[in-house]
């Protein structure tokens, strides 16, 4: 079935298909300076619907633009591909915009290449890989089986909830509003705002990274800033030239481990928990409050505290080590 296009007026270019959905198990879409929108409706039909318009005033040059702008759509062996052909020569970006609305359902797999444009995907359970550039994507709820992939650069990720995850982030935002349950990242120049992750993992630098939240969290991270306002359980970091801020740590924490240099540790650690002190700092200090299960002690240029918090059994574990930094405990 061939696509259908139609000029509606000198000025514009739209293209309808349609397909029965069981024929579809794949998206693949690769769309450039415009913005694609991905919903399911509940029907048994998967449409897409492009509209090329040309803000050019000149009717002859409208036309040359319009010319110069394909928009292909082809089902094949399962895979529908909307794919977006754009010549160069005489015309910019701004003289042009291109809508793709796309009905299909959430349980299909979706590839998206995007450049210059923006991607909304209001739910999406099957399968996903997004390689987004100078462009934002955005979803309600992404709860793909396996792990969603995403390259990001120079864009905005937005979503509310999010299953799991492996991304690519460069001069870029992330934010999930509401929950996330297994992200894994490598980051530069970025940020990263969760209301509630479940697990992290991430590789960190030039970031910042808040999270409302958190259950468990690796970080290896290098001139980042790291605030977390509860920790539940599990916080391993490495750190170089970065700030990390443990606002309140649960009573029943597993461990907390960090590993640092040039910087500043501030944890809210609970007064009511027991766990075991391990704590040692060369070329800086070492705040903490006056329990008496602790003990310090002090060279020229070494802090060393050590001991348990708490009269019961000892169920976690407080662990740092580092150099020209200040670590802070506080009780929350």
């Amino acid at each position: 079935m061939g696509v259908m296009a139609s000029a509606q007026t000198p000025y514009s270019k739209t293209y309808h298909q349609s397909y029965p959905a069981a024929k579809v198990s794949k998206l693949l879409l690769e769309s450039k300076f415009g913005n694609a929108t991905l919903k399911d409706n509940g029907s048994n039909t998967v449409t897409v619907d492009v509209r090329v318009e040309v803000k050019e005033q000149n009717e002859k040059a409208a036309k040359q633009i319009l010319d110069r702008i394909q928009i292909n759509i082809e089902l094949s062996g399962g895979t529908l591909m909307v794919e977006t052909s754009i010549e160069s020569g005489g015309m910019s970006n701004g003289a042009f915009s291109i809508e793709y609305d796309i009905n299909l359902p959430k349980n299909k797999d979706v590839m998206a290449e995007c450049k210059y444009g923006n991607l909304y995907i209001d739910a999406l359970t099957g399968a996903g890989m997004f390689e987004i550039a100078y462009g934002n994507i955005s979803g309600r709820n992404l709860l793909t089986k396996g792990n969603l992939m995403l390259e990001l650069a120079y864009g905005n990720a937005t979503f509310d909830n999010l299953q799991a995850a492996l991304m690519e982030l460069k001069y870029s935002n992330l934010a999930v509003k509401e929950k996330a349950r297994n992200l894994v990242i490598e980051s530069k120049n970025s940020t990263v705002k969760v209301g509630e992750m479940q697990e992290l993992t991430i590789e960190s630098k030039y970031d910042d990274v808040k999270i409302g939240s958190l259950d468990q969290m690796v970080i290896e991270m290098g001139y980042t800033n790291v605030e977390i306002g509860k920790l539940s359980t599990t916080f391993v970091a490495e750190t170089r030239y970065g700030n990390i801020n443990l606002q309140q740590v649960a009573a029943n924490f597993n461990k907390i481990v960090i590993e640092g240099e040039y910087g500043d540790i501030r944890l809210g650690m609970p007064d009511n928990a027991n766990y075991k002190v391990d704590m040692e700092c060369d070329y800086g200090s070492i705040v903490v409050p006056e329990y008496t299960g602790l003990k310090i002690e002090k060279d020229q240029h070494t802090t060393h505290v050590f001991g348990t918090v708490g009269t019961g059994k000892t169920t976690g574990a407080l662990v740092t080590s580092s150099k020209y930094v200040n670590v802070t405990v506080t009780a929350p």
